[in-house]
């Protein structure tokens, strides 16, 4: 009577994981540089999100700001703490702008890619008045800059 494919792919499954055979690499390299994030709990955020692209990035960052802060608003002394840098009194404005860079592995990229050669550059502005915090403006955009 034949093995019921399941039960075949099952005993290859095990025996697979107990061959000892495994995948060494080559993996892919990434460099990622997040000096240019700053200090803060926004910089921390964006640093712990560099996976994302640009647009989904946008989406987070305003979601982030949404949860730290109240509708009601927040006092200058909080929209420093969260990192951004406020604009001297009577102003209730206050802005953060960062940058990181990443350079993928040039092994696993096209010649015909705009990546290859370069780093990818993901910068962030974020606007905000700390008495409508919640009204928040954030961009977030990629550039190539060609490796030196």
């Amino acid at each position: 009577m034949p093995m019921r494919p399941i039960v075949s792919a099952l005993l290859l499954a095990l025996a697979l994981m107990t061959s000892g055979c495994f995948w060494s690499g080559p993996w892919p390299r990434i460099d990622l540089n997040t000096e240019g994030l700053g200090e803060g709990e926004l910089a921390e955020f964006i640093g712990r999100n560099t996976y994302y692209g640009a647009d989904h990035l946008r989406e987070l960052t305003k979601e982030f700001v949404i949860k730290q802060t109240s509708a009601k608003g927040i006092s200058r002394e909080d929209a420093q703490a969260l990192g951004l840098r406020c604009a001297p009194a009577p102003s209730k404005e206050c802005s953060y702008s960062g940058e990181y860079w990443v350079r993928s592995d040039q092994r696993y990229v096209r010649r015909d890619s705009p990546a290859y050669g370069a780093r990818a550059v993901y910068h962030v502005d974020v606007r905000l008045s700390y008495l409508k915090p919640h009204d928040a403006v954030v961009q977030a955009y990629k550039r190539y800059v060609p490796d030196e």
